[in-house]
């Protein structure tokens, strides 16, 4: 579903479908003016579990011998076909950015060495603590010629785990220069530091937290019309002191610490993505009624996406339906 640009409106009366060719999982996606970007990544699929609804971390299983895909659907017109190109055995974590250059696309994302999605037996995933383990986020730019459909890689300079990765929000779809992110103190672990990677040079400007101090995603605020003139603000945890920190950095000079730095009331537990919407200010009633109406969302979303499986008394056939009610 894409808006129309400026209103409040479908772009398209119905929303666009892609094919993509079986049972899969993506986890982000990339756009420019004319594309939009997917990557399907090199994924093995138990047939029988998923159509008895079996969920995607039950009948997905890594194939490190497969072949990525990389989807590009037309923003333009409805009726053209998509454009696959196969790569390697890529597994886009989340996409930073992508511009296009002629006939090609540039693409710059976050890649695992190995997809890690599949359920595993023991204890639940959210409770594995051994960081060694973990896939290796690192940062890649995917040079895609169109019209030959081929393709170059290129590994970018940060040799650490990367994750939560943006640019200015001016520079999304268009060739950017810098990328601000969260990385790792070592070359896998959790993230515990900020970094600005320049694209151009290669050179990495980073600053890190103590060794018990964990950080959500940079968000860059924009003060003037420079690609990186601004604030990247992030929020900290101190796994010793269990407390949190609001931690502001000068985006043109990561490695010279925070300017500014307080701590909060409570801790804050690990968020995912955050925007910066500038003028707008709640007063504690109005994020009161928002709070309230989100953990209602919260409540309905589960309903809509729970699966009820029965089976029908002619030919045992399964029925999936989903469960919901409207909202307004």
């Amino acid at each position: 579903m894409e808006f129309a640009p400026g209103a409040w409106r479908p772009r398209y009366p119905n929303a666009r479908q892609i094919d993509v060719g079986g049972y899969t999982r993506f986890s982000d996606f990339a756009i420019t003016p004319k594309w939009f970007i997917l990557c399907k990544p090199p994924l093995r699929v138990d047939g029988l579990g998923a159509a008895l609804g079996k969920t995607f971390s039950e009948v997905l299983d890594y194939d490190p011998t497969g072949t990525s895909e990389l989807i590009f659907a037309t923003r333009l017109k409805r009726d053209e076909a998509e454009i696959v190109i196969p790569v390697d055995n890529l597994v886009c974590e989340e996409f930073v950015n992508a511009y296009e250059d002629g006939n090609r696309v540039i693409l710059d994302m976050i890649a695992a060495d190995r997809w890690d999605g599949k359920a595993k037996e023991g204890r639940p995933k959210w409770e594995e603590t051994d960081e060694s383990t973990w896939p290796k986020l690192r940062l890649v730019r995917y040079e895609v010629d169109l019209a030959s459909q081929t393709w170059t890689k290129t590994e970018g300079p940060v040799q650490k785990n990367l994750c939560f990765t943006s640019v200015n929000s001016t520079m999304n779809g268009k060739k950017h220069r810098y990328i601000f992110g969260a990385v790792s103190q070592a070359d896998a672990g959790p993230a515990s530091g900020v970094v600005k990677v320049d694209m151009e040079t290669g050179t990495v400007d980073e600053w890190l937290l103590e060794a018990s101090e964990f950080c959500g995603e940079p968000l860059f605020i924009s003060k003037d019309g420079e690609e990186d003139g601004g604030y990247l603000v992030t929020v900290t945890f101190n796994g010793e002191k269990n407390s949190s920190d609001v931690v502001v950095l000068d985006a043109k000079s990561v490695s010279q610490g925070p300017i500014c730095r307080f701590s909060l009331e409570r801790p804050m537990p690990h968020g995912r993505r955050a925007c910066w919407v500038p003028q707008v200010t709640f007063t504690p009633d109005e994020m009161k009624r928002k709070t309230t109406l989100m953990r209602m969302f919260a409540k309905k979303s589960m309903e809509w996406s729970a699966v009820d499986l029965g089976f029908s008394a002619i030919g045992s056939q399964a029925l999936f339906q989903k469960q919901g009610t409207k909202m307004r």
